[in-house]
């Protein structure tokens, strides 16, 4: 049975009859206190954001401050009396379990009211600002893995330009935010401020959007045109050379076939190729052999050459991987026009009485000289070497020598050609000599000499210097002037000469002293005489070397001129 309570004390009586009629009696005393007027708090929490002031029971009112990104919050609370009860933003609430609170932008005021049990309430509220939402949609910083931006980067610019050389296939992008609430995609995949992301490049412009999306939704886009260059096609070389031996032509680069030939057979050589484009490769093999890379302007390793034509191949691979072959033939161990191998010291002059033509190693004896003369030129190249009368004789036909006794040669030796003359003169020639100079196989001439002379010491030296040269690189192959009679004897009246080119016999010139008169000597009453090396059919090779003078008349003065030696 139910017993009613009041406030205060209560005894409840139980009295049990046993069957005999004995009783027994049971008291209990039950006290009900009075309703429970405490509406306190015990804890407040909420998931997001901080109380402020931290809570206590006796402060009924709080602030909290939270980022736009937080659109509910979870407010948590226990009574200080288990009989009250309380709710949360108007919805029932169970102490220590948390109540979902969604939040607007702006103030969200959350009221938590506490029902005692004796009916006494307690308000607390909480004010909970949510803030707005960033519309920061910009880019702090925004860089290349290589290659530059056009133009430097700023926030407030939206489109940049940017080249790269074929060779770059990819390149990576790297943007850092403004605002840590904003988010961004490069061409269209989603990016991490401040980490590269790797972008493909096709030849061409490539458009790259990088799309910044504010936490408000706002957008903001920046383009970046990255340009990737054509492969270069550029195949040739600027330059090329062997350390041994001279390209002929000279190098061009539209020229592709070469030749060198060389007196002798090098112990090495090296190639050094440099390409037009730093973008192009270049190769080289010998007789087809294996290619093996050069690096542009620096030389080979050391290349050994075998006797005889070698081919040097030099393949430059340009970008775009089309190719260009540069060809050098090299013939070793071929000697020039007047001269042999000996195998030893390479080529040498073939001597007084032999010849040698243009690339034949070999020399061969000469025939043609007749009597009573020697053979004038060390490095003849044809079967006909030049050669000239003995002293006291002469030619008159260019094929036999006759006694001449009164023949004198003012010659220079056989490795040398004269380059000028030398003497005294008046009214007529009163001494005369050749000057001299040595002259190698590829026509590089000495410094003149004084070579032989003939006559007295009458006169002035000519000119007053004593001596006239041909220009630097040219040596005589013509004199020429005018016979006298002086003293009732055949004399030499005047002299000049003409110079030709020693590397290039087109080149020639009339070379006389810088006198009135033109010609050294002054008369000119027994006629002209005129003797030239290479044209004359007395004469047979291209530069003289000796003057050949009648001295019947005596010594005091230069007696007719006779002729010229040539080799």
């Amino acid at each position: 049975m139910r017993v009613p309570l009041t406030v205060g004390e209560n005894k409840v009586v139980i009295v049990v009859t046993a069957e005999d009629g004995t009783q027994k009696t049971y008291t209990i005393t039950v006290t009900k206190s009075g309703a429970s007027p405490n509406s306190d708090l015990q804890t407040l929490a909420l998931s997001s954001g901080v109380l402020n002031p931290s809570f206590t029971s006796g402060t009924k009112s709080y602030t909290s401050s939270v980022l736009y990104s937080v659109s509910s919050v979870n407010v948590t609370a226990t009574t200080a009396s288990t009989r009250a009860t309380f709710t949360t933003h108007g919805l029932s609430a169970i102490s220590g379990i948390s109540t979902a609170v969604a939040l607007n932008v702006g103030v969200n005021l959350i009221p938590l009211v506490v029902t005692a049990q004796d009916g006494t309430q307690t308000t607390y509220n909480v004010s909970v600002t949510r803030a707005a939402a960033s519309t920061n949609a910009d880019i702090s910083t925004l860089s290349l893995s290589s290659g530059s931006l056009s133009p430097s980067f700023s926030s407030s610019v939206t489109s940049y330009a940017a080249t790269f050389p074929y060779a770059t296939s990819n390149v990576g992008i790297s943007a850092t935010l403004s605002s840590g609430y904003a988010s961004f995609t490069i061409n269209g995949q989603a990016a991490t401020s401040g980490n590269i992301l790797n972008v493909a490049l096709a030849v061409g412009a490539n458009v790259i959007p990088v799309v910044v999306t504010a936490e408000s939704g706002v957008q903001k886009t920046y383009t970046l045109t990255l340009t990737r260059q054509a492969a270069s096609s550029v195949s040739t070389l600027s330059a090329l050379s062997l350390s041994s031996g001279t390209l002929a032509p000279v190098f061009a680069s539209g020229t592709s076939s070469y030749t060198i030939a060389i007196s002798n057979i090098p112990a090495s050589y090296t190639v050094t190729a440099t390409t037009s484009s730093s973008l192009a490769s270049v190769q080289y093999r010998v007789n087809s052999g294996v290619l093996t890379s050069l690096t542009s302007g620096v030389a080979s390793a050391a290349i050994t050459p075998s006797g005889g034509a070698n081919t040097l191949e030099v393949v430059v691979t340009a970008e775009n991987n089309t190719t260009r072959t540069y060809t050098v033939t090299m013939t070793y161990a071929v000697c020039g026009a007047g001269y042999y191998s000996d195998i030893v010291n390479g080529c040498e002059q073939v001597g007084l009485g032999y010849y040698s033509p243009a690339n034949d190693n070999n020399r061969y004896a000469c025939s043609n000289m007749p009597t009573n003369a020697r053979y004038t030129s060390p490095t003849a190249s044809t079967a006909s070497c030049p050669w000239s009368c003995n002293n006291e004789y002469i030619t008159t036909n260019g094929t036999t020598c006759s006694s001449f006794p009164n023949a004198r040669i003012l010659a220079c030796d056989d490795n040398e050609v004269a380059v000028g003359l030398y003497g005294r003169d008046g009214s007529i020639i009163d001494r005369l000599g050749v000057r001299c100079a040595t002259i190698d196989a590829s026509g590089n001439l000495g410094t003149p000499r004084n070579g032989p002379d003939y006559g007295g010491n009458g006169g002035t030296d000519f000119n007053n210097s004593g001596e006239f040269d041909c220009p630097a690189g040219y040596a005589v192959y013509r004199v020429e002037g005018s016979l006298a009679t002086y003293s009732s004897a055949p004399r030499t009246g005047t002299v000049s000469f003409l110079c030709k080119s020693v590397t290039n016999p087109a080149m020639s010139g009339v070379w006389r002293p810088n006198r009135p008169d033109t010609d050294f000597g002054n008369s000119t009453d027994r006629g002209p005489y005129s003797f030239e090396c290479g044209v004359s059919p007395n004469l047979f090779g291209a530069y003289f070397n000796g003057i050949i003078i009648d001295n019947a008349a005596g010594a005091a003065y230069t007696g007719d001129i006779l002729g010229v030696t040539c080799r």
